[in-house]
């Protein structure tokens, strides 16, 4: 509620009220939030960073490859309970599309031993799958085939779901 916030919280977000909704704002506000939680490590400004980031991205998801990347960054090298729940809630506004170009990125981190890190990929994985089956299964043919691997489990989660929804494109 607006009585927790920090007085660095209550800053941040009044300063977000008067952003321009213009993207290379908000790619200026994501840089400048993240360097600024790189030197105090301050969880609000990293939540900054990626809140900026996505809200480019819902802004220009025709020029989506620098958002996608720098969100992409956040989430497998900062990832908090507060990042990881943001984008959540935001991953329903954004188009499927976008992360079409990082499909690897996002796969290779599959693997990774934090399960909220984990839920998010299957989540990214299973929107891509269900709008582009082509592009999901083409992209999880590696680690499908990769022996008892933790990516492999992920991509048989999605390669099953996949399986269900376009029984014979699959």
């Amino acid at each position: 509620s607006e009585n927790k916030l920090t007085d660095s919280e209550k800053v941040v977000k009044e300063a977000i009220t008067r952003i321009p909704k213009n993207t290379e704002a908000w790619k200026l506000w994501s840089h400048i939030n993240l360097e600024l939680y790189e030197q105090n490590h301050e969880t609000s400004y990293i939540v900054s960073s990626i809140e900026g980031s996505l809200n480019g991205l819902v802004l220009s998801p025709d020029d989506s490859l620098s958002f996608t990347l720098r969100i992409l960054s956040i989430l497998f090298r900062y990832g908090c309970k507060e990042i990881y729940q943001l984008f959540l809630t935001r991953l329903a506004s954004i188009p499927v599309h976008v992360w079409i170009n990082v499909l690897p990125q996002i796969i290779a981190r599959s693997s990774s031993d934090d399960e909220q890190l984990k839920q998010i990929i299957c989540e990214l994985l299973s929107s891509v799958g269900l709008e582009y089956p082509h592009v999901a299964l083409y992209s999880l043919m590696v680690p499908l085939k990769n022996e008892a691997s933790s990516r492999q489990k992920v991509a048989s989660q999605i390669y099953d779901k996949l399986s269900n929804k376009y029984p014979e494109i699959v």
